[in-house]
């Protein structure tokens, strides 16, 4: 019955976020984590005509997860990635991920993740997102063809930041450069962006760099390894550096 329920809880999820509906759900029990297997057809626009196109999904999130409605279906971490023919498209990392509040409710989210990671290739612009379309025109940033590396952090009920990294060719050179915005919800669920600020580019800041880059690196082991991230205050007080508006107390952990 858990591993049903653990099932539904993923098809449930996966859902949502890409609006397709998964052919073939399976999960697999490993000594420290679940993970959940998906197939599903998204219909993509190529050279002007809609294709389907078969992509896996997998879901991986660790045994401690409470799957009871009292619960609230919360985890601690969880990992999603998403390929296509075997090549990677995305990955994303989120702290505290949760479903849904059943007792509450339809539309009522216990908690919001409120620190995600995002790994995006150029295959997310070709075909999952095509307003991500210029990760064709950027360099890679892992050896694994990531092109971008986007955080989002909530700041409070209905705002998060959000900082990004990509790689861009010089005259005779590549060079990263940092990007940082805010963006507003019209709900706490944070489905609808109401408000965003205009993406800027980071200054130089050196702690900045080497925070969000260890962040990175540690969180992309983690994907690979099946762990949870320590997050560090003190980390997030020099991330927040970059915008004004954002203040380590306006921090959330949870809605």
């Amino acid at each position: 019955m858990r591993l049903i329920l653990i099932l539904i809880i993923f098809f449930f999820q996966i859902n949502a976020q890409s609006k397709e509906f998964w052919k073939t759900i399976k999960g697999i029990e490993h000594e420290n984590y679940y993970e959940n297997v998906g197939v599903g057809i998204k219909k993509v626009l190529i050279n002007g005509k809609k294709k389907k196109l078969k992509f896996t999904a997998r879901e991986f999130f660790p045994k401690s997860t409470k799957t009871t409605k009292k619960e609230g279906l919360c985890k601690k971490w969880r990992i999603q990635e998403v390929s296509l023919d075997e090549k990677y498209v995305w990955k994303k990392y989120a702290l505290n991920d949760c479903m849904p509040c059943i007792d509450k409710g339809s539309g009522y989210i216990c908690s919001y993740p409120y620190f995600e990671v995002n790994y995006r290739s150029e295959l997310f612009g070709k075909y999952w997102d095509s307003n991500f379309s210029y990760l064709t025109e950027v360099e890679d940033l892992i050896d694994d063809g990531t092109k971008e590396i986007s955080m989002a952090i909530n700041l409070g009920n209905r705002e998060q930041i959000v900082l990004s990294n990509r790689q861009l060719k010089l005259t005779d050179s590549t060079a990263s450069f940092f990007w940082s915005h805010i963006r507003k919800y019209n709900t706490k669920l944070r489905k609808i962006v109401s408000e965003r600020s205009k993406s800027k580019p980071v200054p130089l800041y050196s702690s900045f760099r080497l925070v969000f880059n260890r962040l990175s690196e540690n969180i992309n082991q983690l994907i690979k390894n099946k762990g949870e991230l320590k997050l560090r205050e003190k980390d997030l007080k020099i991330l927040f550096l970059v915008e004004p508006s954002a203040t380590i107390t306006k921090f959330q952990t949870r809605d």
